[in-house]
């Protein structure tokens, strides 16, 4: 082989691997943000050795996935007629580092029986982030069938 098929070689290569290089970093910039995965559920407050103090509340489980802190500036969702915003335990805006998670809760169920509800939590960035619409689904079933035996 000679100097030149070697060089054209090598030049192909460094060609490749820059190539990845630079679309590997990208990739990484844009996948290195904040991201808040949101779980809601129907949920009792025990204190041990009491027993439960709290029946029938909307638990809200917000973690910080992503690989950036997040600061969370609201926490509510969107009804047929109206927004509305849950009155939290922490204050807010609130910050979530990587890997943080924050638990909430409202008495007030009666949203569930709205059937264009959809639940939100806000960044500061205008950023919104729901639960899954399974579990969404899962919540209001529950709250329908334990009220259901109150009428």
């Amino acid at each position: 082989m000679n100097k030149e098929t070697v060089t054209i070689i090598l030049a192909i290569w460094g060609a490749i691997v820059s190539t990845i290089v630079i679309i590997w970093n990208i990739y990484n910039s844009l996948k290195d943000k904040g991201k808040l995965k949101v779980d809601c559920y129907i949920g009792n407050q025990v204190i041990e050795g009491v027993g439960i103090v709290k029946k029938q509340l909307l638990v809200w489980n917000i973690t910080n996935i992503g690989k950036r802190e997040i600061i969370i500036s609201h926490i509510g969702g969107k009804l047929s007629k109206s927004d509305f915003i849950l009155s939290t335990r922490n204050q807010m805006p609130h910050k979530l580092r990587p890997g943080e998670y924050i638990l909430e809760y409202s008495n007030d169920l009666s949203i569930l029986s709205d059937d264009k509800l959809k639940l939100l939590v806000l960044d500061t960035l205008g950023n919104e982030y729901s639960p899954k619409k399974k579990r969404l689904r899962e919540a209001k079933r529950k709250y329908n069938n334990e009220n259901s035996y109150k009428a």
